[in-house]
């Protein structure tokens, strides 16, 4: 787990850390540092000119004096690279205010706009783009070989950039070293100020032909090398790698939450993208919701699931920014169910467990403050989501779809699905070609699995939320979960739900009613006593381990999946838009490696063996 970083001044004015004794930069100038150690030993920025994309790996972000340089370094360079994509590794993250409080003074402007996008501190990977998303800010919020254990990029140019070996040696230590050092790409680099007999045998023993060169300012000598093996063999694939070719052009079938994100993003790398949807609009099957509840899922050992829900909330906050209108993002609260949880909660927050939560990201709140809050006092205390709320879910994806004004084919069903002359062709049921592009991604619920090819199966889940007056709500504003879900949104629409319903087994509508209706006189005993109007209801896809389908379908080429998201789409549909992307152009991913090893495709088929 992370710790927040600590920082202050020297007797000599320079940035040290309290915590490992050391100093963040050479006293003889961060930024000079930073320019003849990193970029000049690495031999930037001519190395990346004229290339379409440029990784660089950095054990130890600190602050930010190395990326904040080659960023200033890339916009300076008429020849830059296309994209560059910066990905870092910091256990002690510090915060915004300190990167800009003791920033380098010629980084004073590149330090305010890191600090104006910083994320908030939480363990895991947080991505910050600049420049219209021509660089990519990776960071591994995490413990450095707890990092480089779930790396998911390789690079061209790597960094080592932690305090001295003798203030911090797990930062330098030859296990560590090695394990990043396997993501190197063939004619890779690397740049450090150390020349450590150990960390340098570390280096060669990775495969780079290393060397001391002269060093900066008091230091005499430092480390530069190149990826040279001395003896070949058949390394193993590395994780998203830059690609042989990427294609020119996607078909995107479904135009609900996962079909729009993916077409968005796609659409922004410049690929030609066609959707095809089967209902008449876009957003016409569980996506049509009118409003719906967005937050992380919280837990006490940091599981699978609210690391995942944390990152995707964390990217549907950034994506919404361009999307103003769409969203309440302004908090939700969630309320216990019963004692015992509120008093879970309460210990989580006592012993710092699973880590210590930002107040803006988590916080407990008890009833007084949701009374003031929300209109009304709800029945037990609970939880704050700081940055979470609910998003229009209906309109904001017919509004992406229709900003990209990419070709849509609507109330088109896709029977079929077939790779032919290098081209994945959709049929309809009469056989008749609709569409035709060099890749495709499956956004399609549970027919994803039928057009895939893959002997899976996605279940269907009904879910029906009950419609009421807003005179059924009169007073209370804004949201809140927990056994159910409230709404009353800022356009008067207001449900309460939702009912999990399978296939074979549904309720009867006065039984769905009651259900739902009960979940709100459960959080609020106070309100009165409503009348259901109606329903919204869809169908959820969802797996049978109850995690997303995301990323590329096994032994077929240039084919993606991503569906399944049950009742978190608007959490998880930027996960699978950036994911694919990523697969895609061959670039840091997005999560961490173990996430997404459990979100491919490919785990359902030895799943299904065993049934």
């Amino acid at each position: 787990m992370i710790s927040s970083g600590k920082i202050q001044r020297d007797n000599r004015g320079c940035p040290y850390s309290p915590e490992f004794s050391d100093i963040y930069a050479s006293r003889d100038g961060a930024y000079q540092q930073a320019r003849f150690v990193f970029l000049g030993g690495c031999g930037l920025p001519e190395r990346w000119q004229g290339k379409d994309q440029f990784v660089i790996l950095e054990n130890g972000f600190g602050l930010g004096t190395n990326f904040l340089t080659v960023l200033r370094a890339w916009r300076e360079d008429p020849q830059r690279c296309e994209r560059l994509l910066y990905t870092a590794i910091e256990g002690f993250p510090l915060s915004a205010q300190d990167l800009e409080r003791y920033c380098s003074v010629e980084l004073k402007t590149e330090a305010k706009e890191l600090a104006e996008k910083w994320p908030v501190l939480t363990p895991g990977v947080h991505q910050i783009f600049f420049d219209e998303g021509k660089v990519v800010l990776t960071l591994y919020f995490s413990e450095a070989l707890q990092a480089a254990k779930q790396l998911a990029c390789s690079f061209d140019a790597f960094f080592p950039d932690g305090f001295s070996p003798k203030k911090n040696p797990a930062m330098w230590q030859p296990k560590l070293l090695k394990s990043l050092a396997a993501h190197a790409r063939e004619g890779s680099v690397l740049s450090t100020w150390c020349v450590a007999s150990d960390v340098r045998r570390s280096f060669m023993e990775s495969g780079f032909d290393v060397q001391k060169t002269v060093g900066f300012g008091h230091k005499s000598q430092m480390t530069v090398g190149r990826y040279a093996p001395r003896f070949s063999y058949r390394r193993a694939a590395l994780p998203f790698d830059r690609p042989k070719r990427v294609p020119r052009s996607v078909l995107v079938i479904g135009a609900g939450l996962a079909g729009a994100a993916a077409a968005e993003r796609l659409h922004a790398r410049g690929l030609n993208v066609t959707i095809i949807d089967a209902s008449f609009v876009p957003a016409g099957g569980a996506s049509a919701i009118r409003w719906g509840v967005a937050h992380a899922q919280p837990s006490a050992d940091d599981n699978f699931l609210f690391r995942l829900s944390r990152s995707g909330l964390f990217m549907l906050q950034d994506t919404l920014k361009r999307y103003p209108g769409y969203s309440e993002l302004n908090g939700l609260f969630q309320m216990a169910r019963d004692v015992e949880e509120l008093a879970r909660w309460q210990h989580w927050f006592e012993r710092g467990k699973p880590f210590h939560f930002p107040r803006t990201f988590l916080r407990l709140a008890d009833t007084e403050e949701v009374l003031e809050r929300l209109g009304y006092q709800p029945r037990f205390g609970g939880l704050m989501h700081g940055g979470a709320g609910i998003v229009s879910i209906a309109t904001w994806v017919r509004e992406r779809v229709n900003r990209l004004r990419t070709p849509e084919i609507l109330n088109m069903r896709v029977d079929r699905l077939e790779r032919q002359n290098g081209l994945w062709t959709a049929f309809d049921t009469f056989g008749v070609p609709i569409a035709s592009a060099e890749s495709a991604v499956l956004c399609a619920a549970h027919d994803s699995a039928r057009l895939s090819g893959l002997p899976i199966s996605l279940d269907q889940w009904k879910g029906r939320l009950t419609l009421l007056s807003p005179e059924a709500t009169a007073g209370f504003e804004g949201a809140v979960t927990g056994p159910g879900y409230l709404i009353h949104a800022p356009d008067g629409w207001c449900g309460v739900g939702a009912t999990y319903e399978s296939a074979d087994k549904q309720l009867e509508a006065a039984q769905a009613h009651s259900k739902n209706l009960s979940h709100m006189q459960g959080l609020f005993p106070q309100i009165p006593k409503a009348q259901g109007l109606g329903f919204y209801e869809g169908f959820r896809c969802v797996a049978s381990d109850r995690r997303p389908v995301i990323g590329k379908v096994p032994h077929a080429e240039d084919l993606y999946m991503s569906c399944a998201m049950g009742s978190r789409g608007s959490v998880f549909c930027e996960i699978g838009a950036r994911l694919i992307e990523a697969e895609m152009f061959g670039e840091p991913a997005p999560i961490e490696a173990d996430l997404i090893k459990g979100l491919q495709p490919e785990r359902l088929l030895s799943e299904e063996k065993n049934v």
